[in-house]
């Protein structure tokens, strides 16, 4: 089989570039093996444009809000489906919080999403937060797991996707094309996630990745549009069904959840919320991340039909809109990257 270009993975990532691809009608396969864990499937896909440890804001957070959701938008109208939800986030405060948010919400950068103002969403029999909290507009959430799926159906139904685990044995890279199995492609794109740190053509790029997990809890009684922040978030999905999380451990990177960040997730959570909960789901995922906290996306320093797109992090979903469109840019029109993401960074000159 011949193809224009050989997608490996097919989590967030190389959901969001397998579908500018088809939009765009360029030839392409995809490889993934789907009962492999993905960070993608389990991940909360909070769009939150801050900082909230700096009370900065996100990297490319203002240049790319909106020109995100509008790429998810456009995707929930082609197939029919609904991944992103606008929402408001509402930072908790602690007693050193409210001078640090007024000052620097008067900031231009920051003053795109919030005010700089103490705001009481929630009653305070609800939630205990005698300093009050800052409001974050423009933020949303998607749902990574669905978007992920609805891809995979459409990469399935127009037979441009093979389910099997990818052999970096069997690659073959020449001048023209690369060739895997019976697959010629002009060029291959690595999406692996977290498994990229596997391989060996990108061992030159400082990956470090992170290890997450999530609950699902039920919480009767408790009615909010609006994602609580203290430490930790939760996330209403509806029907007193809420999103807890999240968790960041760099030294156990197994994929199995632990009783150690259950135990830390709750007990944040009662700390600051004065209702009963029930734990439904305990989920952990592996982000990939990478040591400046930039994603990487581009050519391979050595080889010119080889690419990277990874280490979207946890601000992965505002960010897969924005690294696709460079990669495409660069592979259509030669365009060169971002800098700040581009592969070279991390080659000595």
């Amino acid at each position: 089989m011949k193809t224009d270009i050989l997608i490996i993975g097919q989590g967030l990532a190389g959901s969001c570039l397998a579908w500018r691809l088809f939009q765009q009608g360029i030839s392409f396969s995809v490889i993934d093996q789907p009962l492999l864990s993905s960070s993608s499937r389990v991940a909360a896909g909070m769009m939150n444009p801050l900082v909230f440890r700096y009370l900065t804001v996100s990297w490319r957070a203002v240049q790319n809000m909106d020109s995100s959701k509008d790429f998810y938008q456009k995707m929930e109208k082609a197939l029919q489906s609904k991944f992103l939800h606008e929402i408001t986030i509402a930072k908790v405060f602690s007693e050193t919080d409210t001078e640090l948010w007024g000052r620097k919400g008067l900031h231009a950068d920051i003053e795109n999403f919030t005010d700089g103002k103490s705001y009481h969403p929630f009653s305070h029999n609800e939630v205990n937060y005698p300093f009050g909290a800052g409001i974050v507009n423009k933020a949303g959430w998607v749902d990574t797991a669905k978007l992920v799926q609805k891809i995979r159906e459409l990469l399935l139904k127009h037979a441009l996707l093979t389910e099997e685990v990818f052999d970096k044995e069997k690659l073959m890279i020449g001048e023209e094309a690369i060739h895997y199995k019976d697959i010629t492609a002009k060029k291959i794109i690595f999406c692996e996630g977290f498994r990229v740190s596997e391989n060996p053509l990108f061992s030159f790029i400082p990956f470090r990745p992170v290890k997450g997990e999530l609950l699902t809890v039920r919480i009767k009684g408790f009615e909010t549009n609006v994602v609580l922040n203290k430490d930790i978030f939760l996330l209403p999905l509806g029907n007193e069904l809420f999103r807890l999380g999240s968790t960041y451990d760099w030294d156990d990177l197994t994929e199995q959840p632990t009783e150690n960040a259950k135990n830390y997730l709750l007990e944040k959570l009662e700390s600051i919320l004065n209702f009963p909960l029930e734990t439904l789901y305990h989920d952990a995922g592996i982000r990939p991340a990478i040591a400046d906290r930039r994603p990487v996306a581009g050519r391979h320093p050595s080889f010119s039909n080889v690419f990277i797109l990874n280490g979207l992090g946890a601000k992965g979903v505002m960010l897969a809109p924005y690294v696709t469109e460079q990669l495409l840019n660069l592979l259509n029109e030669n365009i060169a990257v971002d800098p700040e993401i581009d592969p070279s960074r991390f080659v000595r000159k």
